[in-house]
């Protein structure tokens, strides 16, 4: 059992994090009620088949972000495409330059993890986008699984509260939710059940319970030293489920290897723990689009059913506006019910909505992630354009692979490794004290890869400028690495490490080739020397040995060896006519 230090510990820690939350929780729920409406209730208990749309009178905000993360989802994490590999940190060399073996094992376990993570992982990122971009924090869950190797969800986060550790990573993280007396049950019957669990099961099976799931770091000298390396009590991250304060009768104590929660803030300010997006910016626009809807709304009804200027005792009868209602007029003068014009100016309103539209589609970058132009534009203009706007999303990308893909992806990798699914490695990765050398990542989405285009920019446009000072007679061309410039620009384009031959394969290809070059030079000199003493054998014998002597043929032991000194020729002597 958890020792009661560390139980203070927690209990102290979840109330300060509820309280860490508070701060950020109006704006929180009035982001969720305008761009995710009925997915988070922060301020209120939401009760099942709760729809809470009252605040949405144009969806201009719920489809801007959906439009958004759909973008996102597509071109940074795409599970159809090859938006990750691996490289070895212990080698500190390119990854086209590693053995062929080596090599081979990094792509098939990045394919293998790609496949593995295509069905559980991939959706859950997608919602994790929602969050992200709508709220400006994320948390997705993964944990492992006997059937599918590990399975995810998306966390809402009216369910979650959490700390910073020292160095601004989210470290310790409470999720508070409800679950049935029954499922406490069955989920930790080989824990501790409390007495009110075990009475409910009698009476009410049925009845709810708040349920604490805390995780937390775990530092060395909290681990069990009497246990072994594979009991949970030893791993470096702890976790503990209560029932809500009941923080003295913990009902599971375990741990994980890896932590299980990633946690992204897309923006984050200093000093602040909850993040902030692109939803947060675009706010005042939805309200106002919302307001103004409803407004226009009002006026439209007052368009068709306006208000009607009724002359007093000019009607015998109450009157009706209901379909084929009697009116009967009383009034000799003529007075009758006129309606009243009470509609503004709806053009200039509509003009105003569209602004205010773009102005959101703008914030979430769905002007970026739509290419617009003519039908004339060619392949080049939209490739460049569809370049230049995601450079635009490139702040996004180091938050998203510091706090979230690189979390995943870990985990993900730990899992497999350890179900024995992934590809068996290299025996000269496998090191005594950590079992695999330590792997880095490297991100080969389109998203990724736009970032690194001012590289392409650089490398071509010194290109450009080598090339045209070559031209002017100036001999600048040796001063720079031809080869390492090309592969940089590759890479920097998102092509595959596989598809670039190592530095020891091109140097043994190139010798091949200019070993047959010069044997096609040899053999070249050889037929044509042959010729021409064939063409001498006509000539006077004192003729013959003069031309023979300039031509290094003449003297003793002239003949087809003496052509090339130091080689032996394949061609036959060549016989003058009165030798024969």
């Amino acid at each position: 059992m958890a020792s009661e230090a560390l139980r203070r510990r927690l209990a102290k820690s979840f109330e300060t994090a509820k309280r860490v939350r508070a701060q950020y929780e109006n704006i929180l729920q009035e982001c969720s009620d305008y761009l995710l409406p009925g997915r988070h209730s922060f301020q209120a208990e939401k009760e099942m088949g709760d729809i809470r749309i009252n605040k949405i009178y144009d969806s201009t905000g719920p489809n801007a972000l959906i439009k958004a993360a759909s973008g996102l989802y597509s071109r940074a994490s795409n599970p159809y495409s090859k938006w990750f590999s691996m490289g070895l940190m212990s080698t500190h060399v390119p990854v086209q330059n590693l053995p062929a073996n080596i090599r081979q094992w990094l792509d098939d376990t990045v394919n293998a993890l790609r496949g593995l993570m295509a069905k559980p992982i991939a959706p859950v990122m997608y919602q994790g986008y929602l969050d992200a971009l709508g709220l400006g924090t994320c948390m997705s869950y993964i944990e492992e699984d006997d059937l599918s190797v590990f399975r995810a969800k998306a966390i809402p986060l009216d369910q979650v509260y959490f700390l910073e550790g020292p160095f601004g990573v989210v470290d310790t993280i409470f999720r508070y939710y409800k679950m049935t007396a029954r499922q406490i049950y069955y989920e930790f019957e080989d824990g501790h059940i409390p007495e009110v669990i075990k009475q409910c099961m009698q009476d009410d099976p049925e009845r709810s319970f708040k349920v604490i799931h805390a995780t937390y770091p775990r530092p060395g000298k909290e681990r069990n030293p009497d246990q072994t390396e594979n009991d949970p009590l030893s791993f470096p991250i702890g976790t503990m489920y209560v029932l809500e304060n009941d923080w003295d009768h913990p009902m599971l104590e375990s741990g994980y290897r890896e932590m299980p929660y990633a946690t992204l803030r897309l923006e984050k300010l200093p000093g602040e723990i909850w993040g902030r997006g692109p939803g947060l910016s675009a706010l005042p626009d939805v309200r106002t689009l919302n307001e103004s809807m409803r407004l226009i709304l009002d006026a439209s009804h007052m368009a068709i059913r306006p208000p009607m200027d009724v002359p007093t005792e000019a009607y015998i009868t109450p009157f009706m506006l209901t379909p084929a209602a009697m009116n009967l007029n009383q009034d000799m003068s003529g007075r009758r019910a006129t309606p009243m014009n009470t509609v503004g100016q709806l053009q200039i309103t509509y003009q105003m909505l569209e602004e205010r539209r773009a102005a959101v589609r703008e914030a979430f970058f769905n002007d970026q992630l739509q290419l617009t132009g003519g039908p004339d534009m060619t392949a080049y203009e939209v490739s460049k354009r569809s370049e230049q706007q995601m450079i635009l999303m490139g702040p996004w990308q180091g938050r998203l692979e510091l706090e979230y893909y690189e979390p995943i992806i870990n985990r993900c990798f730990a899992i497999a490794a350890r179900a024995g699914v992934l590809p068996e490695p290299p025996e000269e990765l496998m090191d005594g004290k950590n079992g695999l050398s330590q792997y880095y990542l490297s991100y080969e989405s389109p998203l990724a890869n736009a970032q690194r285009l001012l590289d392409v920019q650089t490398i071509d446009n010194t290109k450009a400028s080598v090339l045209q000072t070559a031209q002017a007679g100036i001999p600048v061309t040796d001063l720079f690495n031809w080869d390492k410039m090309e592969i940089s620009r590759a890479v920097a384009l998102g092509l595959p490490s596989e598809c670039i031959k190592s530095d020891d394969q091109v140097q043994q290809e190139r010798q091949a080739q200019q070993e047959q070059q010069s044997q096609a030079q040899s053999m070249q000199q050889l037929q044509s020397l042959a010729t021409t003493a064939k063409d001498l054998g006509g000539a006077p014998e004192g003729i013959q040995d003069a031309l023979l002597g300039q031509m290094g043929m003449g003297g003793e032991g002239t003949g087809a060896a003496g052509l090339i000194p130091g080689q032996q020729s394949q061609e036959p002597q060549i016989m003058m006519p009165e030798q024969i």
